[in-house]
């Protein structure tokens, strides 16, 4: 089942937040912290849009999307992904597509203007597809370079 996260889930969620970061190239650079994970979450958890996918007591999805001022305004909010990921075990069953729509639709209920959702380098074709068909518009691309 979806559902919004809780407090209590923080620390079940760092773990599906560090098999997601393992496959992107911010991973080579930067070590994966758990305490700053687990703090991070529960701000999440608490101030924005967190949902989770719970199957047989076990979580094995979570997308969270990040509520904050908005850059060159601070009066005004936007929003961002900031992680979305769905165990391998869990995957081809439509969980994903559904974490997105509860994201989608609770950014719909908060008000938000706009949400940014990303494409990893190796992220499915299909994420690109279903940001499309939700109605997002490619907006920036993202080049990282190792130093």
């Amino acid at each position: 089942m979806i559902r919004r996260a809780r407090l209590v889930d923080a620390p079940k969620i760092v773990p599906l937040a560090e098999k997601f970061y393992k496959q992107t190239l911010y991973a080579i650079t930067y070590e994966f912290d758990y305490d700053t994970v687990l703090e991070l979450t529960g701000k999440l958890i608490q101030s924005s849009i967190v949902f989770v996918v719970e199957l047989e007591h076990k979580l094995v999805g979570v997308m969270a999307i990040s509520v904050h001022p908005f850059m060159f305004n601070k009066n005004q909010l936007s929003s961002g992904e900031v992680i979305w990921w769905v165990e391998p075990e869990a995957q081809g069953q439509g969980w994903g597509k559904k974490l997105f729509q509860a994201c989608d639709k609770e950014c719909e209920a908060w008000g938000l203007p706009t949400c940014q959702l990303f494409l990893m380098a190796d992220s499915p074709p299909i994420a690109k597809s279903l940001y499309e068909d939700a109605g997002y518009q490619l907006s920036e691309l993202c080049f990282t370079r190792e130093f």
